[in-house]
């Protein structure tokens, strides 16, 4: 009986190891360079594959906490409430409690209305108005036009400045230096634009458009200047004329970078804020408000730990809204 257990065994054994000798001769013959205890890596492949990897760990760290953790969190918020005896959040009884505060905010809250109206006029002044103007300015600039490195460098000036700086030398020309110039030409006395209500969001709205032409300058001139000078010389000896060369040639070429700048601008038309914490910090009109000032004056400091729950709700309707609309203008631009 012993005999015939040690026979099965013995058997088994062999069985096991004429399958594995199968099992490698057919990875030989179907990896040819599959050599047991050797890789087809080499040591400096190796190398540069580890260094790519220590060079991406801190940013791929910094976007999984900064971005995809406090993202999921802000989901995770949209549904709790805020404790202010333990401080701490908890589920809500009414999962759908804070989407339901911001409609009828929106009902409800004068400031709500203006809020929703400045920002898409800040978004129709942004694409309609700057967008244009950057590319046709850039344009100019780009064909070497008549005082065209005195426009390039008055342009992108403010951009090298603090906002800080650019903000209070815009404020004390308004408030001083225009009263000067009323005073000098004996018209009374200067209107305040950045505090009138009927005037203060438009003044807000010059000055994006003004101190926004460093960046748009930069990115669009960039864009022409990297087109090939031989693409432009056969347009000219086919006789065409500087806008049809802009119509035909420079603008389909930075259209992929058009695309992805209207993209952004659908993306931010709820986050933009157009300066105005800048300005008048947490105390600006309700005339003035935009959705982006108004959430980010509502959760900052330590009286806004209550509203986060409000605010994730908010974004997360705003998501709704904007994800689908930029997300197709961004597929149909590529």
């Amino acid at each position: 009986m012993g005999k015939r257990q040690s026979c099965d065994k013995q058997g088994m054994r062999e069985r096991f190891g004429w399958a594995l000798y199968s099992l490698s001769c057919a990875l030989h013959r179907k990896f040819p360079g599959f050599k047991k205890g050797k890789s087809d890596i080499s040591s400096r492949k190796r190398g540069e594959i580890l260094f790519i990897c220590a060079v991406l760990a801190v940013p791929m760290f910094i976007f999984a906490v900064f971005y995809v953790g406090v993202n999921f969190n802000s989901l995770i918020m949209a549904f709790q409430e805020y404790d202010p005896v333990t401080k701490q959040y908890f589920w809500s009884e009414n999962p759908w409690g804070n989407f339901a505060e911001f409609f009828i905010d929106l009902r409800e809250e004068e400031f709500m209305g203006y809020a929703l109206i400045n920002s898409f006029t800040l978004f129709v002044i942004t694409m309609f108005v700057n967008l244009p103007l950057h590319i046709i300015i850039a344009y100019y600039i780009y064909k070497k036009n008549l005082f065209y490195r005195a426009f390039r460098f008055l342009l992108f000036l403010p951009s090298i400045l603090s906002s800080v700086i650019t903000v209070t030398l815009f404020k004390y020309f308004l408030i001083y230096g225009l009263q000067s110039i009323y005073t000098f030409f004996g018209w009374g006395v200067a209107p305040q634009l950045i505090n009138d209500p009927d005037t203060g969001f438009q003044t807000i709205l010059a000055y994006s458009v003004w101190i926004n032409f460093g960046g748009g300058l930069i990115m669009f001139l960039g864009l022409m200047n990297r087109i090939s000078p031989s693409v432009l010389e056969a347009a000219a000896l086919d006789g065409a004329k500087p806008m049809q060369e802009f119509v035909h040639i420079i603008f389909p070429l930075i259209f992929p970078t058009v695309s992805i700048y209207i993209v952004n601008n659908i993306a931010t038309i709820f986050s933009a804020q157009g300066a105005l914490y800048t300005f008048y910090g947490s105390t600006a009109r309700k005339e003035f408000y935009t959705f982006g000032y108004y959430y980010y004056t509502s959760v900052i400091g330590e009286s806004g730990v209550a509203r986060y729950p409000m605010a994730a709700a908010s974004g997360l309707i705003f998501t709704a809204i904007v994800a689908p609309v930029s997300g197709t203008g961004h597929s149909s631009g590529a």
